[in-house]
């Protein structure tokens, strides 16, 4: 079944049409909710008509308020919709009672006033171009290869960056207390450090058959009497 069919009034239900026109317009986008529930009151009584009576709808203050609007509101709201070009009343005077016609609907003696395309509201922000998102799977990617790639290099031809100091020049820089740069230039190669001196050892005595103990002794105790001053030798 073709789009056309299914969007379209249902044949068993009563309706009334709006445009697109109409609900971005100014005086749609400024009535109050009370002033929506009087006009949707007025829509559900032209339906009720078969559509055929506009001009001529009635509304009670009673159904008004079984209709959600507040009994102390009924007056203002009407005349906001009058305002706003969206509701034409005709007041009959004493005993009589006021008729209403939906401005956007041809009415039962001509066509549609339309009086709601003439009202302005400074205040409103300007209406922009609603986009419908694509449906699930119908993105627009690009083709494989085909992506925009303008801002980027070409495979080995990404720009070096300047003033790289070559391999083993870095700079070492340290902030200094001052706020400046103290900067040390590197690139004079190492020089190698000098080995360390081994470190020396201390005479070991002769061991095994090489040591003569008792001469040895008695070379020491004759050291030991020499080094002691004459009045210790004395006792």
């Amino acid at each position: 079944m073709s789009g056309g069919k299914i969007n379209r009034p249902p044949k068993d239900r009563g309706w009334v049409w709006m445009t697109g026109e109409l609900l971005t317009s100014d005086a749609w986008r400024t009535a109050s909710g009370n002033t929506h529930r009087f006009i949707a009151f007025l829509a559900a009584e032209l339906i009720s008509k078969k559509g055929k009576q506009n001009g001529y709808l009635k509304a009670p203050y009673r159904q008004l308020v079984a209709f959600g609007i507040g009994a102390r509101f009924i007056a203002e709201h009407i005349r906001e919709a009058e305002r706003l070009g969206l509701v034409q009343c005709n007041r009959g005077g004493m005993r009589v009672a006021t008729t209403y016609a939906l401005t956007w609907l041809p009415t039962a003696d001509g066509p549609a006033t339309d009086a709601w395309r003439e009202y302005r509201n400074q205040e409103l922000q300007p209406m922009t171009k609603i986009r419908n998102l694509p449906a699930k799977g119908d993105a627009a990617l690009p083709a494989k290869g085909d992506a925009d790639g303008a801002n980027l290099p070409a495979k080995g031809d990404a720009d070096t960056p300047q003033n790289l100091p070559a391999k083993g020049d870095a700079l070492l820089k340290k902030s200094s207390y001052q706020g400046g740069d103290d900067t040390k230039d590197l690139s004079v190669a190492a020089q190698p450090a000098a080995p360390a001196a081994a470190p020396t050892r201390p005479a070991e005595l002769p061991t095994g058959d090489g040591l003569d103990l008792p001469a040895f002794l008695d070379r020491r105790r004759s050291d030991v009497a020499n080094e002691q001053p004459a009045s210790a030798r004395l006792q």
